[in-house]
């Protein structure tokens, strides 16, 4: 469906299908199926469901580079590392970081203020902000006092 149409295609033909067919897509993508889910209730099921934990097999193509860590593990060996962060995400905790995110969102504000009634593609913006939020959330390093940055960037993108 996808090959050979840009980006704004991709989202303008989703939207005319996700109006004529409703909330719950599916499309074969050569021999597999992709589900996709458009009202937040079903996301939240699917989402929080334990039950099927699996990654898609394409995740196996990152396993050399990223490890096995949280982000390609499957199963119960993600639950059970998920289990050990989870405390990081409670909301005392994720308030202290408060500040760290308004000053990046800030900074990614004073650049886009340069591209107001441009266009420009704002994954490497993102991605940017991302990185720099989390550098310093998860491992207390400021973009000024990195010498990994450029590699995380790469990463990234």
């Amino acid at each position: 469906m996808t090959m050979g149409l840009s980006p704004e295609t991709v989202l303008v033909v989703g939207l005319q299908l996700h109006k004529r067919y409703g909330s719950v897509l599916s499309v074969y993508f050569g021999t597999r199926v992709i589900i996709a889910l458009t009202d937040p209730k079903d996301i939240e099921i699917i989402l929080g469901s334990s039950v099927h934990l699996d990654k898609s097999v394409e995740y196996r193509y990152f396993r050399p580079w990223l490890g096995d860590g949280l982000l390609i593990t499957t199963g119960d060996k993600w639950l059970r590392h998920r289990k050990v962060i989870a405390p990081t995400f409670h909301m005392r905790i994720l308030k202290t970081f408060v500040p760290v995110f308004y000053e990046n969102s800030m900074d990614l504000v004073r650049q886009l203020r340069d591209k107001v009634g441009k266009e420009f593609d704002c994954h490497d913006y993102l991605s940017t902000v991302t990185v720099d939020i989390l550098m310093e959330t998860a491992m207390g390093v400021k973009k000024k006092q990195r010498t990994g940055y450029d590699y995380a960037m790469a990463v990234m993108k």
